[in-house]
């Protein structure tokens, strides 16, 4: 099975889900550390360059039945996670908010890229796509300069704001690209690492001086760049001959379990890093016991999403194929 996939993109998600729950468990880190709950913006970055990366590895057909396809991978565990919450948490949230919002912000936003994204394909040849990056990018720096007309620091465009919401295509386009292209190019681990770590030096540093009041708040526009290079670099690393072997290791099942319920963790993390006992003297076995409790809830939440989805199949309960880990 590994072998017929793509090995990077797994990774990839892998990286993204740590970063992601990590940027929400800054509660369980004690006092001196609650800094290192960070990495959100990369995480997100990097799936929705996943995502991107396989939309357009295919032809992708009629609309209806191509975002089908779409809704039936993301809607059983949003509308699962809904039931558990009313059961396990008296959640009172009515359908409408479910279907909105039950996924969280990722979710209701790359529905609508992917209805972009069809649009894109469908009326952009690829020597052309340049052009939306441009109007993607333009389109974020004119709403960033009207937010931001007093010209004071007064919004983070990787915070709980709809901005991102514009600009995040961008990372969806450039793993389009990237899944897209014949030819890639090739980094030896050190290089790709360097590079890597350049950039998130480069990321994080602009986003430091901005808070800090050092240099320009203009220069969040210019920390997207850094972003995108990160994506691009880890990408290019997770395809060394070093990041392989990794892959095909004994890493290999604990990188393909926590990938392939990347939907899954991303939905139920929130809820339960806030109920999970917070216990910093004891850390980092506090920051592992969290971990495997919302993998834990990951795995049951994907179970169950796939009992509601055969429900409404025709034929018989595949049990197989519903606790299948990997």
């Amino acid at each position: 099975m590994t072998n017929q996939r793509d090995y990077s993109i797994d990774i990839l998600k892998f990286i993204a889900v740590i970063l992601i729950t990590n940027s929400h468990m800054d509660i369980h880190f004690p006092e001196s550390l609650k800094c290192l709950g960070t990495g959100g913006a990369i995480g997100d970055a990097l799936f929705f360059f996943c995502s991107g990366f396989t939309l357009f590895l295919k032809p992708m057909g009629s609309f209806d039945s191509w975002y089908k396809k779409r809704i039936m991978r993301i809607y059983p565990s949003v509308l699962m996670w809904g039931v558990i919450s009313a059961f396990l948490f008296s959640s009172s949230t009515s359908m409408d908010k479910i279907i909105l919002h039950g996924g969280g912000w990722f979710v209701s936003c790359i529905m609508l890229y992917y209805i972009l994204a069809y649009m894109v394909d469908r009326f952009y040849p690829s020597r052309y796509r340049w052009l939306i990056f441009i109007l993607v990018y333009g389109i974020t720096a004119t709403i960033y300069c009207c937010i931001n007309r007093g010209g004071e620091y007064t919004y983070n465009i990787y915070g709980s704001g709809y901005l991102k919401w514009v600009f995040f295509f961008l990372f969806m386009l450039l793993g389009a690209e990237m899944g897209t292209r014949k030819q890639m190019r090739k980094l030896s681990f050190y290089s790709g690492v360097t590079l890597c770590l350049t950039s998130i030096f480069l990321f994080y540093s602009s986003q430091y001086l901005v808070r800090s009041g050092i240099i320009h708040h203009s220069i969040q526009l210019i920390s997207i760049a850094f972003l995108m290079l990160t994506v691009y670099f880890l990408y290019l690393t997770c395809n060394t001959d070093f990041i392989r072997k990794v892959f095909f290791s004994k890493a290999n099942f604990i990188i393909m379990l926590i990938g392939g319920l990347c939907l899954e963790i991303y939905i139920v993390q929130s809820k339960i890093i806030v109920i999970a006992p917070i216990f910093p003297d004891i850390f980092p076995l506090n920051i592992l016991f969290v971990w495997a409790s919302i993998v834990v809830g990951g795995y049951i939440l994907r179970c169950l999403a796939r009992i509601f989805q055969q429900t409404f199949n025709k034929g018989e309960y595949d049990w197989k194929e519903v606790f299948k880990l990997v």
